[in-house]
């Protein structure tokens, strides 16, 4: 198989539980709420610039609670690449069906991409055209988002259609944006 699974959820107590930022979609009775740990996303940022220059990009697993529309990221997995270079990712596809076959064994839904831009600041995690595209496609099976990390600690979750809440638990992040969902490690 394919696949690397970089981080796995654990039965172990989680300590008690700090919400730093909550962005707010229009309000909907369809709208999920994503509860992302901050340590998870900085152990995926990490990890994908630890892969080097060019564009890299993971996935993000789930657990769904229907009755309160509410998606907790617990586990990173790692496909394979079939292509990699400075403007573009993509994830081989035979590793991707392997991970989400992994997915539903585990009973967790896929609930983030994310993957690293070249550049540097917060202009530099806006999604692009492709971004939006590829975005739109796993949005049509899944109720998932997008994350996009910059260089330098940026950091901005989006999707095409799907509206969503955040809900980011821990500490060591800054919203820079009053409007838009973007972050900034500290």
């Amino acid at each position: 198989m394919g696949v690397r699974i970089i981080r796995q959820r654990t039965e172990r107590q989680v300590g008690p539980v700090t919400v730093i930022e909550k962005h707010k979609s229009q309000p909907t009775s369809d709208n999920y709420t994503f509860q992302i740990e901050t340590a998870l996303l900085r152990e995926s940022y990490k990890y994908l610039l630890s892969m080097g220059r060019d564009e890299s990009l993971l996935y993000i697993g789930g657990t769904i609670n229907r009755e309160e529309n509410l998606i907790t990221a617990t586990d990173i997995f790692l496909p394979e690449m079939s292509r990699r270079e400075t403007g573009r990712v993509t994830a081989d596809r035979s590793s991707t069906h392997d991970i989400m076959t992994l997915l539903d064994e585990k009973n967790l839904a896929l609930a983030v991409l994310a993957h690293v831009h070249p550049g540097i600041g917060r202009n530099s995690v806006y999604p692009s055209s492709l971004d939006i595209q590829t975005q739109r496609g796993y949005e049509a099976c899944y109720k998932s988002i997008g994350v996009i990390f910059s260089r330098n600690n940026y950091f901005r979750f989006y999707s095409d259609r799907l509206k969503f809440n955040l809900k980011l638990v821990g500490s060591n992040i800054k919203k820079v944006d009053a409007e838009q969902p973007i972050y900034y490690f500290v």
